[in-house]
């Protein structure tokens, strides 16, 4: 069985679409599905995902610790590198 990181990474590699589960600031579930590109770590050494969420159509970042569960969709996406820098 993958771990939640495990999944994303995959989800990564393959270019899949995600659904996820996350804890928000206010301790209330979200949920989320998007386009995973990159999971980076902040200067304060906290990793965070960078993903083109597809309900909002722009770029989020989550942290990881927040990140509750992941489904990996059959879905395939095309790399949208464009504007991807400027997330952080």
């Amino acid at each position: 069985m993958l771990t939640i990181r495990e999944k994303i990474i995959l989800a990564i590699l393959t270019r899949h679409i995600i659904q996820f589960n996350y804890k928000k600031e206010n301790g209330e579930m979200g949920a989320r599905t998007g386009e995973p590109y990159e999971i980076r770590k902040t200067k304060a050494g906290k990793e965070i995902l960078i993903v083109w969420d597809l309900s909002r159509n722009s770029w989020r970042s989550f942290r990881m610790e927040t990140i509750r569960g992941v489904k990996i969709l059959r879905k395939h996406f095309r790399s949208r590198r464009q504007g991807y820098q400027e997330v952080s």
